[in-house]
């Protein structure tokens, strides 16, 4: 069996190392730093991620679905008229919703900066949570 061996203009792309980035050894809790698949410029990754990019869609039908993973249904316009109802109520309506559009489990909680990856900010005071088995197939 053949070990893989990543080639050297690769590998001069990992110029840090993925534990320093996820943190391993550190005790204090914190904020998640961006990694790939986020814009390349917040981390030290992009230029290893656009290069993964560019190299995944020469595999055999990975740029249609590529293409694919981008195409979505039309989101629907935020309603005109404020409705008035309580938490509950609202909650309700928004799992059973969720919940009949594929996804797997629903949640509602109070924001919690430390969710968010840095770089980013999330002002609302409550989120709903979504959870997705993965697909293996």
């Amino acid at each position: 069996m053949k070990t893989y061996q990543p080639k050297p203009e690769t590998q001069a792309l990992l110029r840090v190392s993925g534990n320093t980035i996820n943190g391993l050894g550190e005790r204090s809790p914190r904020r998640a730093s961006p990694f790939f698949w986020h814009p390349p410029e917040l981390h030290p990754f992009g230029e290893l991620q656009s290069a993964a990019r560019t190299q995944s869609r020469n595999c055999p039908g990975a740029a249609e679905q590529f293409r694919a993973a981008y195409t979505y249904l039309e989101l629907i316009p935020v309603a005109g008229e404020k409705r008035s109802a309580s938490a509950e109520a609202f909650s309700a309506e928004a799992r059973a919703f969720a919940l009949s559009h594929e996804a797997d489990d629903f949640g509602v909680a109070a924001m919690d900066p430390l969710w968010v990856f840095e770089s980013y900010d999330i002002h609302e005071p409550t989120v709903i949570v979504l959870a997705f088995a993965h697909d293996y197939e």
